[in-house]
């Protein structure tokens, strides 16, 4: 391409992405209010958004599906445990706490993408 249609091309697409971030943020500061004001699941929504035809789609979210572990502990994707014992703690008193509190035996441990402890 040459200098003039490059130069063309980007003056239409700064504009876009400006819009798009700014149509965006919008969206996302109504939903976070919502979390925020601990508004009811039903009052909160998905958005499809497409600015060049333009279409703006407000959904509801489906609910979040729910894993059995074992009879008496169910748990979603968004679940989060949480074990207080201090930064001294052990993998040991970690698998004993986890045990006690919620009847698992874990296989495996990470620290990100680092194995800590893998069961062969």
């Amino acid at each position: 391409m040459d200098w003039l249609t490059v130069k063309l091309k980007a003056g239409r697409i700064v504009p876009a992405l400006a819009t798009t971030t700014a149509a965006i943020s919008g969206l996302q500061t109504i939903e976070v209010v919502k979390v925020l004001k601990k508004c009811k699941v039903d009052l909160l929504k998905n958005v499809f958004l497409n600015l060049a035809i333009p279409l703006i789609q407000l959904t509801e979210p489906g609910p979040v599906p729910k894993i059995k572990l074992h009879e008496n502990l169910t748990v979603t994707l968004w679940d989060r445990w949480e074990v207080y014992k201090g930064a001294d703690i052990s993998l040991k008193q970690l698998y004993e706490e986890l045990a006690e509190k919620y009847k698992l035996i874990p296989m495996d441990t990470y620290y990100g993408a680092k194995p800590i402890f893998i069961d062969m």
